[in-house]
This record gives C-alpha cells, sequence and structure tokens, in this order.
C-alpha cells in the first residue's frame, strides 16, 4: 500500500482526538484542497467546529497549519501543542517543513519561547526539532 502524508495526517489526528477526547464530541474530516478536522459535541448535537486545517505545499515539501481552534473545554490541556506535534512528526518522514501561519501575537509569542524559528513573514514560524510542543520534552 502507497502512503501519502494527507492520509497519515487525517487519520492519525483522528485517532489521537477519537483518544483523548471521543466521549464527548464525534470527529470528521475532510480532504480536499486542505485537511479538515472539525469535532461536533455529543452533549449538544449540531454544536460544531473546526479543530485543525492542514494546507500542503507538495513542490516545496512544506505544510501549513493556518487553523486550529479548539472548543472552550478542550483549551489549555495541551491539545494544540499535541496536534502541532503529530502534524510535524508524520511531515518529517516524508521529509516535509511544518509552518504555523495566521499566528496571533499571544501564541506567536509562546512558539518562539518554545523554539519555533522565525520566517521572516510575521505571522508564520517554522516548527523544527527543538520546538517543545509536548510537556514531557520540557526540562
Amino acid at each position: 500500500m502507497i502512503r501519502n502524508i494527507e492520509d497519515d495526517l487525517q487519520s492519525y489526528i483522528e485517532q489521537v482526538l477519537v483518544s483523548l477526547y471521543g466521549e464527548k464530541y464525534e470527529f470528521s474530516a475532510s480532504n480536499y484542497e486542505f485537511i479538515e478536522l472539525n469535532a461536533e459535541s455529543k452533549e449538544r448535537p449540531g454544536d460544531r467546529c473546526g479543530i485543525i486545517r492542514i494546507g500542503f505545499n507538495h513542490q516545496r515539501r512544506q505544510v501549513f497549519i493556518p487553523n486550529i481552534y479548539l472548543p472552550e473545554d478542550l483549551r489549555y490541556k495541551g491539545t494544540g501543542k499535541k496536534l502541532i506535534y503529530i502534524v510535524y512528526y508524520i511531515s518529517k518522514q516524508f521529509k516535509y517543513d511544518v509552518y504555523v501561519a495566521d499566528l496571533t501575537d499571544s501564541f506567536r509569542a509562546r512558539l518562539l519561547k518554545r523554539g519555533a524559528l522565525e520566517t521572516g513573514i510575521y505571522d508564520m514560524l517554522e516548527i523544527v526539532e527543538s520546538t517543545v510542543l509536548l510537556s514531557e520534552n520540557m526540562g
């Protein structure tokens, strides 16, 4: 079976989200120009939001994360950083670089403190091996 980066990312992120929050949310994905993973509350049917959006520049072997949005009850649990880590880990297996784009000033500052690299574009940072995204990797 031939693997591709889109299928691996979509599958793995969906598995992680279900294992962490499957009792509260249903997750679904679409893969057109972007991979987009969505969540729908099991407690409030119809209450749906996009969790993460991932885009690709295959010619330059680049992955972009322009959107991470977590429902209020999933915030401040390291979920966003864990999603970025998963995207980074899988993308590196395919020899792709990873960028987080359209950053707010506060998230940009937090990622810089964690070791993300400047790109020359203000609201875009590169995630590299030394970027600390998981609490287990923090000193």
